[in-house]
């Protein structure tokens, strides 16, 4: 298994997707009093847990030298807070399935962490990837409790 550290504008799509003001889907540790703060929090704790799982499967490599962006830790997280921070107000054109599909990379690659099926962040991007299934198309009428009418002869 391979990880690298997603770049800031992938952590911060996913970030301004969580924290839309129509319908927040933030984990309650952290929800910031301002809709800017509280993205801005979103996209760094996803990019500190990014980077710990890559830290960790790659212990000889250094901040600034981890597989992906070619940027310290820091600038990483400093950079997704900004992305974020734009694609609240200017969201980049994703669809529901975009957001899916960033959200299962994102996982893969920060599930290197020992702790990350517990984490926050895992939470967080539980939240993210079932606020986008219920944004998608037809969602809202599909069938939810399935039965059969009558009972099947034995």
């Amino acid at each position: 298994m391979s990880a690298y550290v997603c770049s800031p504008e992938h952590i911060a799509a996913l970030a301004a997707f969580a924290s839309r003001p129509s319908s927040s889907h933030v984990i309650m540790p952290w929800k910031r009093e301002r809709a800017r703060d509280t993205v801005r929090n979103v996209a760094r704790k996803l990019a500190e847990a990014n980077i710990r799982s890559v830290a960790e499967r790659y212990p000889n490599d250094k901040d600034g030298n981890r597989p992906g962006p070619c940027m310290t830790d820091e600038e990483i997280c400093k950079a997704s807070e900004r992305y974020a921070e734009k694609y609240l107000v200017y969201p980049p054109n994703l669809s529901a399935l975009d957001i899916i599909a960033m959200s299962s990379c994102f996982e893969y690659q920060a599930c290197d962490a020992e702790n990350y099926p517990t984490s926050d962040a895992a939470l967080q991007v539980r939240w993210i990837i079932d606020a986008a299934i219920r944004s998608l198309n037809g969602y809202d009428k599909a069938v939810r409790d399935f039965y059969e009418p009558e009972e099947v002869a034995a």
